[in-house]
């Protein structure tokens, strides 16, 4: 799996919740600030390319400053220049952030599911790494 992922000191427990819950990223970038939908494509282009990388999951923090919208744009554009399907490689997106209404529109024009601040980091990393269990056929747990 894949990881963009971001919330200054979030991006190290949310790494760290991927590992407790079994998951294998294979490749990640951290990002922070307001990068521009250009350099998010680009970022996620390069991460899906990496050979160990089937899915991708996008968590962050509650970030004020980085809007989810040009995000997922971004990511969006990213995943089709890769030559995948976004709705069959991103495997969690959760980023709260400013334009979250405008991001819902854009990842479910695509079939991509956002998940908002209601889910919290460790519940967003536990699903990721069982949706891509539940892809290869492996066991699916839930938290306790």
């Amino acid at each position: 799996m894949g990881l963009l992922i971001g919330g200054g000191g979030a991006s190290l427990t949310i790494f760290d919740a991927i590992l407790r819950h079994g998951g294998e990223p294979a490749n990640y970038c951290e990002i922070g600030g307001n990068p521009t939908p250009d350099k998010v494509a680009r970022l996620t282009e390069l991460i899906v390319n990496q050979p160990k990388v089937e899915r991708l999951a996008v968590i962050m923090n509650v970030v004020n400053n980085t809007q989810a919208d040009l995000i997922a744009e971004g990511v969006i554009r990213g995943i089709i220049a890769a030559g995948k399907v976004p709705e069959e490689t991103i495997v969690m997106f959760r980023l709260p952030g400013s334009g979250e209404q405008r991001c819902r529109e854009i990842l479910a024009a695509h079939h991509v599911a956002f998940t908002d601040r209601s889910v919290a980091i460790d519940e967003a990393a536990l699903k990721a790494v069982d949706a891509v269990r539940a892809v290869k056929g492996t066991e699916v747990r839930t938290l306790t």
